[in-house]
């Protein structure tokens, strides 16, 4: 949730960031602001989600359970995104995990909607439980944080 900042200009550390109670910023003075801080304070946090106004005071929540419980929340659905080519799928996952093509083509077509997703798909997402997860139950030494980190070496960012 990042904040939007009304007529926002950085001018020197005498000015004052001032926040209604929808925490909007103002660069000028606004009638009953829940709070206020510095702009050289403010020049931190403006374009971030590391803060809010609690009771009144303006807190880095960067280190709270909560914040650093949604950053992981977000950083896992961002790599359930990351896909990579069937070839790259083979060639980091499956080839270092022992298991050849051929082998690979029989896991695949074990399972009628694993093959038509694999036959049909052009890339595999980390995400994916038709496939990628479904393999990965034949790869008995991989484990989620190592898959993980090699969707995240080799795979694409998809937006």
């Amino acid at each position: 949730m990042l904040f939007r900042a009304i007529g926002y200009q950085l001018k020197g550390d005498k000015d004052m960031i001032y926040f209604d109670k929808d925490k909007n910023a103002y660069a000028y003075e606004i009638e009953n602001p829940i709070c206020s801080i510095t702009d050289i304070k403010w020049e931190n946090y403006a374009n971030t989600d590391k803060w809010d106004i609690i009771n009144g005071v303006f807190t880095d929540i960067s280190q709270t359970e909560e914040y650093l419980k949604k950053q992981k929340q977000k950083e896992l659905e961002r790599i359930a995104k990351l896909s990579m080519t069937r070839y790259d799928f083979f060639k980091y996952v499956c080839q270092p995990s022992g298991i050849s093509y051929q082998q690979l083509i029989s896991i695949v077509n074990s399972n009628d909607e694993m093959a038509a997703a694999w036959n049909l798909c052009s890339a595999i997402y980390r995400g994916d439980e038709t496939l990628c997860n479904n393999i990965k139950k034949y790869l008995p030494a991989m484990t989620d944080e190592a898959l993980n980190e090699i969707f995240k070496q080799y795979g694409t960012e998809n937006v």
